[in-house]
């Protein structure tokens, strides 16, 4: 949490109190303009000049005749561009305004033009009545939570306080006095207190079911952009999970999954076997399926198991690891929780491990087993297996694209998904199309899912567009085959790849897979090309890749407004490379009539030069196999092949040479 105050030069402070005793504080309720102080601004000193400043002024103000140092503004005490942050945030809001020594609640729309009229409660009332302020969804819980609620005009002159004001509020917004005095919102039933938003709105969509959070005593991860719908029906199935078993499935479940039994099969019979402790990789390439799979198995050991726990976490870097935990403590109402000094990690893994009940843990995206911090209040790097806890009653599952973690976390227990199976690619395509499809466009669909590489995100994505734009399957492939041919030109003298979004995590594995398309397209284009370097950047983090024709390697995430060193280092890194590094093509020579190499006879050990034709009559873009280049000779007496292979595996003419020898 970040607190706010101005120092004894008069500047303004911002004070991040993660891991530290939070002092007392007080805390705004407002409803924001359009000129607001924003975290970046205090970021860059660029706050004086704007009209929310006056807003930081007048809660100061209090602060200082309460005897209070700090205070809290949403504005600007939450780095809204880290969505790890915010959904963090979010979640412990309600907490935040609970632990308030007092709040002030600025009513912009409310004025009281003399200090007489404060005490001529019939000068202001209507407007009171009538503020925006009791309509809008997030001042709901910050009416509830705080024991200490003062009301101000827009002037600043203070109105009365939630006591002396109860009867008022009470006929505006229908809630219970008892609920206003601070009686426990246990005593009053779920639909109840739902009703008390009802009438409320809310600027984003989402957030009528996250300012709900605290009211219902729930926690479920933000994700802006699903709609207001699902973030509803994720809200509902967290009160029903609440009410049975505890868990934390951050995701609905997906009733269009299908294929992949034999593995759901194979997952189901390992886990819990035996009584003992158990841990299973699943592995494959970006976009075969892994999380929707790992997804499923959690809804089918919910139940057929009810009583066994399960557990998402995102285990992409530390600070969502550090959410996570933080999550199932809380759920888990595990002691010493809420203490921002305590060590959720070690309260988490301390707990599972003496659970009397089953449990499972599924730790999504480990693709590095050491881990950065792409925020600022964790530890800057963690590994992985310290966050594993252990016991007879758990069994933990892994999503990665990182074959050796896989082989570190879970052993002999690993479960590779390849490509789906062609019946299943259809069967999901038809799921996911609104229309029903033909028979005359069976074909037509195999055509296309051999154009999608029958990868399930692919697959979906491919569905959703066609069912937005309306257009038959046929017109899709089209489109594909045309983009093909354009990427061909496009990517020809392409060096390095970039994807750039300003979304975080639920848009991540969409502009992976959009990146690897644009992989094979450079491969494509520059057919011996050995490998290519590649970012993604999402909101203001940013992480770094390199593909080669067996798979795709990452670096840590950084966030770029911490480490901007680091990220004007990569840009300037990638215009100083050589050819070598950028992975080009620097073994084909030219005579200026055709392209030529040189190779080493094996039985001579002489040198050998062959020229080649221009284009090669054979080429496989791979990215998660070796991929191959074969060129003729321009006397049509050899085939000179390329391909490309793990650091670890014997060269392919070694292979043969040996077999010569047989």
């Amino acid at each position: 949490m970040r607190l706010l105050h101005f120092d004894d030069t008069g500047e303004l402070v911002l004070t991040d109190f993660s891991g530290r005793t939070i002092p007392p504080y007080a805390i705004l309720s407002h409803r924001w303009g359009d000129d607001e102080v924003l975290f970046e601004d205090l970021v860059y000193n660029g706050y004086e000049g704007k009209t929310g400043y006056q807003k930081i002024e007048f809660c100061a103000k209090l602060a200082v005749q309460d005897r209070l140092q700090y205070f809290w503004i949403d504005t600007c005490c939450i780095d809204k561009w880290n969505l790890r942050e915010l959904s963090k945030a979010i979640n412990s809001m309600f907490r935040w305004y609970r632990n308030a020594t007092k709040c002030y609640v600025f009513l912009s729309d409310v004025s009281v033009s003399t200090a007489t009229d404060i005490h001529r409660q019939s000068t202001w009332e209507a407007s009171f009545r009538a503020s925006k302020w009791f309509t809008r969804g997030w001042t709901l819980q910050e009416l509830i939570a705080p024991e200490s609620v003062e009301f101000f005009s827009s002037e600043g002159r203070r109105l009365g306080d939630k006591r002396s004001l109860e009867q008022l509020v009470h006929e505006i917004t229908s809630i219970p006095v008892k609920a206003l005095q601070g009686c426990p919102l246990e005593n009053f039933s779920v639909p109840e207190r739902m009703a008390w938003a009802k009438p409320r709105k809310t600027t984003e969509p989402e957030d009528s079911a996250y300012c709900l959070l605290g009211i219902l005593g729930v926690h479920i991860p933000t994700s802006y952009g699903e709609g207001e719908e699902k973030a509803l029906r994720r809200l509902h199935d967290e009160l029903e999970a609440t009410s049975t078993t505890l868990s934390i499935i951050p995701f609905s479940r997906n009733l269009q999954f299908v294929g992949r039994e034999s593995q759901l099969t194979e997952l189901e019979a390992k886990l819990f076997g035996d009584k003992q402790y158990t841990t299973i990789a699943i592995t494959g390439a970006g976009g075969t399926g892994k999380s929707q799979l790992a997804l499923e198995l959690a809804y089918r050991t919910k139940r057929k198991n009810p009583s066994c726990s399960v557990f998402w976490i995102d285990a992409s870097d530390i600070d969502s690891l550090h959410q996570a935990y933080s999550s199932i403590a809380q759920k888990l109402d595990v002691p010493g929780w809420d203490d921002e000094k305590a060590d959720i990690k070690q309260l988490v893994k301390l707990y599972l491990r003496k659970s009397a009940r089953q449990w499972l843990l599924i730790f999504d995206n480990a693709d590095n087993e050491n881990l950065g911090s792409t925020g600022l209040s964790t530890p800057r790097s963690a590994n992985l297996i310290d966050y594993l806890p252990q016991s007879k009653l758990g069994s933990i599952i892994f999503t990665t694209t990182n074959g050796d973690i896989a082989k570190t976390v879970a052993t002999q227990n690993i479960i590779e998904l390849q490509e789906m199976t062609p019946d299943s690619a259809q069967m999901m395509l038809e799921n996911h199309i609104t229309s029903s499809v033909l028979t005359s466009e069976k074909q037509e669909m195999k055509l296309l899912l051999g154009e999608l590489s029958y990868l399930p995100l692919a697959i979906v994505q491919a569905a959703a567009y066609i069912n937005i734009k309306n257009i038959t399957l046929k017109d899709y492939r089209l489109q594909i085959v045309q983009q093909k041919k354009e990427a061909l030109d496009h990517f020809a003298d392409c060096l390095v790849v970039g994807e750039l979004t300003t979304s975080d995590t639920k848009t991540w594995k969409m502009k992976f897979v959009q990146l690897a398309t644009y992989m094979r397209d450079v491969f494509s284009a520059q057919p011996t090309r050995r490998f290519v370097h590649g970012f993604l950047i999402f909101g203001v983090q940013m992480q770094l890749w390199v593909f080669d024709r067996s798979g795709a390697y990452s670096s840590q995430k950084f966030e770029i407004h911490q480490e901007p060193q680091q990220f004007i280092q990569v840009l300037v890194g990638y215009t100083l490379m050589t050819a070598g590094q950028l992975g080009l093509d620097t073994f084909v020579q030219s005579d200026g009539l055709y392209p030529s190499v040189t190779l080493l006879d094996p039985v001579t050990r002489k040198d050998c030069v062959f020229q080649l034709e221009d284009f090669p009559f054979f080429k496989q873009p791979a990215i998660v196999c070796r991929g191959t280049t074969c060129y003729r000779t321009t006397d049509g007496k050899h085939v000179v092949k390329f391909s490309w292979r793990a650091d670890k595996q014997r060269s392919e003419v070694d292979h043969l040479t040996e077999a010569q020898g047989i």
